[in-house]
């Protein structure tokens, strides 16, 4: 997939379950926002509320929207809490390893369970890539 500038590459089937596991509209507004905001900055997000470095190499792209208008909690569309693991090449490349939905496991403890994860999918993807 390529949007606005970087190219966006799944490392394997993590991150596409991850996707597949989300609600309909949350994984639409997650699509939406990769493409929109992850594919058109780039590293860039870390210079905004969108991201986050987290160290050797890996990002977390922070995905936190409410529909206009909508008061957090009430009926209709829900407000949409994701975060999604990715690192960058120098090839303007965007890697998604992972990702989880922080409203519903919102403890640290998952998160970092969930970043564990995304570094070890980071490290065979990385040594996937130079063979």
């Amino acid at each position: 997939m390529s949007a606005g500038g970087w190219r966006i590459e799944y490392s394997g089937e993590r991150v596409e379950r991850f996707l597949r596991r989300l609600p309909e509209h949350d994984r639409a507004v997650t699509v939406a926002a990769i493409e929109q905001v992850l594919g058109r900055l780039g590293i860039d997000i870390c210079a905004s509320d969108w991201g986050k470095a987290l160290g050797r190499g890996l990002y977390e792209f922070r995905i936190d929207r409410a529909p206009p208008g909508a008061a957090i909690g009430s009926a209709g569309p829900r407000r949409v809490l994701v975060r999604v693991f990715c690192a960058f090449r120098s090839e303007r490349v965007v890697v998604l390893l992972g990702g989880y939905d922080k409203l519903r496991h919102g403890s640290s403890r998952y998160q970092q369970k969930e970043i564990a994860a995304a570094r070890g999918e980071l490290a065979r993807w990385t040594e996937n890539t130079r063979t």
